[in-house]
């Protein structure tokens, strides 16, 4: 089975173009094998793509644990990189389907890619759990962002694992720990649900940046500074919708044998 090697700000992917396969494979069953950073090819995550039209495709997401998830910041922009490279279409802006929502990403000149992430679902604006105060929101998938006075004071692996599954949450959530540096800028770390600590996470920073914006403590753009480098995170007051930019970058490409 052919593949490729992403990330987005060290959030890494497997990608795999579902209308190039020969045989059925049942990723239920060897997803977490794949992701598997010792003996697999070791990821965050499985993103496979396929087309629907000249200008739509589609991307279902396996994390790490095996299970499938409704959205990923990271991935899509490594997913919108992919499909313009292999010219699966000519336009620099199309639309992706996942489980929760349409995406349309945005090719940029300079190569980064601009995401229209949709409208942010707010859950509960203000919620304190475990002693962390923050927000309930979705981006397609769950997320609750806590604002900390010193990330550096944060157990983010014991208290990531703690939220993800707190009774508040019945299907899990992603976690997210933020500090405010200015009105324009966090410094963010994530547990996500699946997956653990991982160096970025794109729905988290759009998650974190609302919930800034909801405690009147950040502008309307602001740039998250994660540990695998910086996305810009705007939610526009024009049509409620967050838009999300940043990088991503092709590793290698193989095949995995099943």
């Amino acid at each position: 089975m052919k593949f490729a090697k992403w990330h987005g700000l060290g959030n890494d992917f497997i990608i795999i173009n579902l209308d190039e396969l020969t045989e059925k494979i049942d990723f239920d069953s060897c997803s977490a094998a794949m992701c598997d950073r010792h003996f697999g090819i070791g990821a965050d995550s499985i993103l496979l793509l396929s087309k629907i039209s000249d200008n739509t495709f589609s991307m279902k997401i396996y994390t790490a644990d095996g299970l499938t998830t409704e959205m990923c910041g990271n991935g899509i922009r490594c997913a919108a990189k992919y499909i313009y490279q292999k010219k699966w279409t000519a336009e620099k802006s199309f639309n992706v389907i996942t489980e929760k929502r349409t995406l349309t990403p945005q090719i940029l000149d300079n190569g980064e890619i601009r995401v229209d992430m949709g409208e942010p679902i707010i859950n509960c604006a203000d919620l304190t759990l475990q002693g962390f105060n923050g927000s309930d929101i979705s981006m397609g998938n769950p997320h609750f962002a806590a604002i900390v006075d010193d990330l550096l004071l944060v157990n983010i692996a014991e208290s990531g694992k703690s939220l993800e599954l707190d009774s508040h949450f019945p299907n899990r959530s992603n976690i997210e720990f933020f500090q405010i540096l200015d009105r324009r800028n966090i410094r963010m770390k994530v547990w996500e649900r699946g997956c653990g600590i991982t160096l970025a996470c794109g729905t988290g920073s759009c998650a974190s940046t609302v919930t800034g914006i909801l405690h009147d403590k950040l502008d309307r753009v602001v740039t998250v500074h994660l540990d695998g480098g910086k996305l810009q995170v705007e939610w526009s007051q024009a049509n409620n919708h967050v838009y999300m930019t940043g990088p991503c970058t092709e590793v290698f490409e193989g095949e995995y044998y099943v």
